[in-house]
């Protein structure tokens, strides 16, 4: 249900037993729907701005690379992918000029995640010292319905947070992740990227990090909800969400056990060993 639709029926409820809505009701009925369709546009707003990080991020780890490596043997690989992000962020900021949802995906396919998958993790920053990532799946995994760029959006906000979750304070040199225990880098953790295929295909993404407060599980998916504190919009889990229910599938936090802290599990009914 969208933001709209949700108002409209608190109002219909509101005025359930009166029979046929006065005038001025009926003028207040109009002049909620025009401000909720202006909430609707300012959500999509925030969530495309949220959104077009991932590719920013991307277009600036290739244009680093092209300027520190110019004549490298993959120059050209990494012009292609500046193009191809450039691409993705003109298409995010055309669907919101057309006024078209969020959880609206571009076409369903039957796809391997894998290749999203790795894609979202050739995105992530470059992880801190002593934090490490484990790709635990197999080469080629069973079919899903799904958007291939909806998929890359979903893994690589969870990876992020992963990253997040388990990054020194934003003040920590290398300086201070050093000389633990007699020399080396200090583990920061690992986050893992697993799998299961009963039933259909279950995809998740464990790290651990600070972990999620009592206080927030219950709401984590909720528009605005954060963990984060103040360098948290609060949108990443409730677009990879919309994005989730979009492709008919769910994202779900689910339970973990230790040394990991936190698990976000992608569930597809469905799927295809071919």
């Amino acid at each position: 249900m969208s933001e709209t639709d949700f108002l409209l029926d608190l109002f219909e409820l509101a005025s359930e037993g009166g029979g046929r809505p006065a005038r001025g009701e009926s003028r207040c009925h109009e002049q909620m729907a025009q401000t909720a369709k202006l909430a609707e546009l300012g959500l999509n707003f925030v969530e495309l701005i949220h959104e077009l990080r991932q590719p920013m991020a991307g277009i600036f780890g290739f244009a680093q690379l092209l300027a520190e490596k110019p004549n490298h043997a993959s120059a050209a690989e990494w012009a292609g992918e500046i193009v191809e992000q450039s691409l993705r962020m003109q298409e995010m900021i055309e669907r919101l000029r057309r006024f078209s949802r969020l959880h609206q995906v571009a076409r369903l396919d039957w796809i391997d995640p894998r290749a999203a998958i790795d894609e979202a993790v050739s995105l992530l920053p470059r992880l801190p010292p002593g934090m490490a990532l484990d790709v635990d799946l197999p080469p080629a995994l069973p079919k899903v319905h799904a958007d291939h760029h909806a998929l890359v959006q979903i893994f690589w906000n969870l990876l992020n947070n992963a990253r997040d979750a388990m990054a020194p304070g934003p003040d920590a040199s290398l300086e201070d992740l050093e000389d633990w225990e007699g020399g080396g880098i200090r583990p920061l953790g690992e986050i893992r990227i697993e799998w299961s295929a009963e039933p259909g295909l279950r995809l998740r993404v464990l790290d651990q990090g600070s972990g999620i407060p009592d206080e927030v599980r219950a709401s984590i998916f909720a528009p605005f909800v954060t963990s984060k504190g103040a360098r948290g919009t609060g949108l990443g889990l409730y677009i990879c969400q919309s994005l989730a229910a979009a492709q008919g599938a769910a994202l779900k936090l689910v339970d973990v056990q230790k040394p990991f802290t936190t698990a976000f599990e992608l569930c597809f009914d469905e799927a295809r060993a071919d």
